[in-house]
């Protein structure tokens, strides 16, 4: 059987090894550039541009081990912005100081993301809404029907702040069925692809009980449909598109294992493209995420008694999201343009893992068929600008580790400084004096 990469490259099954290596790098790529991308555009816009590290909890502090790892975390977050930074910088310089690095607000259930409506140019700490009476209202519908929605793994409630009439509607992540225009390739096998499925616990998603899983999908759902998720942040925006500009999204923390107050990439780009800019960004994981849309769940009313159930409905106006979606694929389109050329730039190639780069370069191939001047445009940027973005994201895995990978030498650059030279903003080794290379032991 023959597989193809998200570039379209042909592989047999005598080589899978060598398929998902490829995969990886083409996912990779495409996520990176959407990032530099983004962190560039916040640089011309002279927005703020801060990526945060998760609050450590109470329950890390005293165990050596947690402690450790919270060390560690925080040092390869450091060590990728700084990369991140030296190759913005190489090819517009300023934009690398631009970027800065925070952490989160402390997380528990409960706890709110916020989606400020104009707050482009605020400082990520000032986005954060003050507690008025129709937004405790809401907070406490939350909390009294939140067991009725997901609140396992990553499990973030979307929610309305109406002054003007409240809308005690909760907007859970939700499991869909892929749209294919959007979302074109295949995947790397064809059980339910785009499932989040951890090594280890694979089948947890279909599991019916909720604070650990969405659910078994409807009855007669092929087995090869494609999964993806819509993140409750985003479906609460098109609500608030809905209900009028008074209105602001949130995202509660849903559960006792959700504690990141902050939005995934993902989601941070279709705030920016609807005008909701987040709280805190993240650089973890956006599983699977798609845009979204009106139309049937892949989950069914576990509380349903009827037989057989009827799937659930993403309760989305069809025009409201065809809108903000069309606005999100070119906002995309954009950002994958002006990423890869930022890892294709030769100034800055030194920082880049040279596969990386040569990947960079046939994505800005790929990316020409949607040349809206030339009649051979194949493929459309109102609906499919994003359409290798989603690809990659059915690739699981967190952004930060994407970014390691493609900014390799970089990183290992900083790891090295950061290990053997004592550095200040008066204290940065010159080429004279620069530490001496590691020994090459292979």
């Amino acid at each position: 059987m023959t597989k193809v990469t998200i570039f379209g490259k042909q592989y047999n099954d005598d080589s899978p090894n060598l398929y998902d290596k490829e995969v990886q790098i083409e996912s990779d790529v495409i996520v990176s550039a959407v990032i530099l991308g983004f962190s560039m555009t916040r640089f011309y816009q002279q927005q703020h541009c801060q990526f945060d590290i998760e609050h450590p909890n109470a329950s890390d502090v005293g165990s050596p081990e947690k402690e450790d790892k919270i060390i560690q975390d925080w040092h390869k977050f450091e060590t990728v912005l700084s990369a991140m930074s030296a190759a913005l910088d190489r090819y517009c310089e300023g934009s690398g100081d631009w970027l800065k690095d925070g952490q989160s607000p402390k997380g528990a259930e409960g706890e709110l993301i916020t989606g400020r409506s104009g707050g482009h140019r605020q400082n990520p700490t000032e986005r954060e809404s003050p507690l008025t009476y129709s937004k405790a209202a809401m907070l406490n519908n939350a909390e009294r029907n939140k067991d009725s929605v997901y609140s396992g793994r990553g499990a973030y409630t979307g929610l309305v702040d109406n002054p003007e009439k409240a809308d005690n509607n909760l907007y859970p992540t939700m499991r869909v069925e892929v749209n294919k225009t959007e979302r074109p390739w295949p995947g790397k096998h064809d059980e339910y692809w785009g499932l989040i499925a951890p090594t280890g616990n694979e089948q947890i998603n279909l599991d019916p009980n909720p604070a650990k899983g969405m659910g078994p999908m409807p009855q007669n759902t092929p087995r090869d449909v494609k999964v993806g998720y819509m993140h409750g942040m985003c479906t609460a925006i098109t609500h608030c598109e809905q209900q009028g500009p008074w209105c602001t999204p949130y995202e509660m923390a849903t559960g006792l294992q959700t504690t990141k107050m902050a939005s995934c990439f993902p989601c941070t780009t279709y705030m920016y493209s609807s005008g909701y800019v987040p709280s805190s960004i993240h650089l973890g994981r956006g599983e699977s995420w798609v845009p979204p849309r009106s139309g049937q769940r892949l989950e069914v009313n576990r509380y349903s008694n009827s037989q057989p159930v009827e799937p659930l409905n993403t309760n989305c106006d069809e025009n409201i999201c065809g809108n903000l979606s069309e606005s999100w694929h070119r906002s995309i389109y954009h950002l994958l343009v002006l990423g890869s050329e930022i890892i294709c730039n030769a100034r800055a190639s030194e920082f880049f893992e040279t596969v990386h780069i040569n990947r960079a370069y046939e994505l800005s191939e790929q990316l020409e068929k949607y040349s809206s001047k030339e009649q051979s445009a194949t493929l459309d940027i109102n609906t499919q600008g994003g359409a290798f973005f989603l690809d990659a994201l059915s690739v699981h895995d967190s952004e930060l580790n994407r970014l390691q990978r493609t900014l390799e030498p970089a990183c290992k650059t900083y790891e090295f400084m950061e290990r053997y030279v004592f550095r200040t903003k008066e204290n940065v080794p010159s080429k004279e004096n620069a530490p001496p290379k590691e020994a090459n032991h292979d």
